[in-house]
Parts: structure tokens; sequence; C-alpha cells
């Protein structure tokens, strides 16, 4: 495993279920994408709170920074939180912008 994987692991109190691999998985694809030429956003974790237990039978909080690469948005840098249900894959996550934005797609209570 790479140094930067390791150190991605550290944020993370993992444990073995399903849903915390293949959170895990789908952020170090992000980190992944942080690091090429892409037009993906970057996104930058600053917090993670994975449950303690291998049932997963609390929700995941995750806090990071969204980096927009396009040429409107570049400039600017928003604060996410987003919490993973309890039945994540099979129920949806939820996004809030916790910095204020003004976008068609965000509704009025930042989601």
């Amino acid at each position: 495993m790479s140094e930067r994987s390791t150190s991605a692991q550290a944020l993370f109190s993992l444990n073995s279920s399903p849903v915390s691999k293949h959170l895990l998985r789908e952020l170090e694809q992000q980190r992944l994408l942080n690091t090429c030429e892409s037009e993906a956003p970057m996104f930058i974790v600053e917090s993670s709170l994975f449950a303690n237990d291998s049932g997963s039978l609390e929700p995941i909080l995750i806090i990071g920074r969204l980096l927009p690469r396009s040429d409107i948005f570049n400039q600017a840098t928003y604060r996410v939180e987003i919490l993973i249900p309890t039945g994540y894959l099979f129920v949806a996550s939820e996004v809030h912008f916790l910095t204020r934005i003004h976008h068609l797609n965000v509704h009025i209570n930042d989601e």
C-alpha cells in the first residue's frame, strides 16, 4: 500500500464492515482524482467518523472541502458535510453545504 493510502487510512477508525471498506475505496479514488489533470472537482477530507462496530449501526459523517476546477467556480472552496445513513448502498447519502452557495441545484436549506 502506498504512503498516501496509509495516511488516508489513518484519518479513519475503520472496522471490517463492507460499508467502511467501500467508503474507504471511494475516498481513495477521489484522492487519486485530486492528483490528476481532470475537470473533476477536488475533494479534501477534513474529518470523518466511521462507525466503531462492524455492523455500521451509526450514520457516518464526512466533512471536507470541495474545490471546483471549472472556470466559473475555480476561485471558490466550499465546505460540505456528507451524511452516510445506516442503510448506505441501498439508501442515498445526504450532502449539505456548510458554506453558503447560490446554485440552482442546491436547495434553500443547503441540501
